[in-house]
């Protein structure tokens, strides 16, 4: 009888294990925002990380490095979340890239835009300068006109001749 017990007692082990495997190697599946699939237990987090255990190691990552963790396992589920969720990265990657190519275009645009004004601005001045410059010849001009007419004396007109 006590054979019987013990033989019981190890079935009995031997399917509790059995029915808790699956909870205890339960692995979540972690993507990260370069679209590459991390697995492994999490253990532990806060605001900043995630710590994983996978074969006996523990993993610190960053959570600014996390997309997004999938608690499930299924492993058919787990498949389509990842390849709709790489397919989401890829188009945020697009995305962003487009937006830095416009960022870089509208900057270059505006520079071009600044040195187009600047160019404008300066050809008025250019041409400002060029009519003082024409004021400035005549004006010297009426001066020696002036100064000669001073130097030499005048003919006094003489009504009674």
């Amino acid at each position: 009888m006590a054979i019987n017990i013990m033989h019981h007692s190890k079935k009995i082990s031997v399917l509790l294990a059995l029915t808790l495997l699956p909870f205890l190697s339960f692995a979540e599946t972690i993507i990260m925002k370069t679209g590459k699939v991390v697995y492994g237990k999490v253990v532990d987090h806060d605001s900043d990380s995630v710590v994983i255990q996978d074969a006996g190691v523990r993993k610190t990552i960053a959570k600014e490095n996390v997309y997004k963790i999938i608690y499930s396992t299924n492993k058919k589920e787990v498949r389509n979340i990842i390849a709709k969720e790489k397919l989401q990265i890829a188009r945020s990657q697009r995305k962003l890239a487009l937006e830095k190519r416009k960022k870089r275009k509208d900057r270059q645009s505006q520079s071009s835009q600044s040195k187009k004004q600047t160019n404008a601005s300066l050809s008025r001045l250019n041409q400002k300068i060029e009519k003082l410059e024409q004021k400035i010849t005549k004006l010297r001009s009426k001066i020696q006109h002036l100064k000669k007419n001073l130097k030499s004396p005048k003919k006094k007109s003489n009504p009674e001749a």
